[in-house]
């Protein structure tokens, strides 16, 4: 029997490749028919940060657990 509910699991990683890698998951499940019915999201915990180089103030993006993406799907029988 099959759960029904979506649950968070965890993927680990190459570390800096954290959003890269999201992103390439997401062109995947949308490749695969039926997939996205099983997977609602891939998430990397992120928060802007400002720094000063010389006369300028510049953002980025930190990711906040580095090696890992957090994914809400349910977990199926493979088709």
């Amino acid at each position: 029997m099959e759960d029904t509910s979506p649950q968070w699991y965890i993927v680990q990683v190459m570390a800096t490749k954290e959003l890269l890698i999201a992103d390439e998951l997401r062109r995947i499940i949308q490749k695969i028919d039926g997939a996205e019915d099983d997977i609602d999201s891939f998430n990397v915990p992120t928060r802007e940060s400002s720094y000063s180089r010389g006369n300028k103030l510049l953002n980025r993006k930190i990711v906040l657990y580095p090696s890992y993406i957090f994914c809400n799907m349910k977990l199926t029988e493979v088709r």
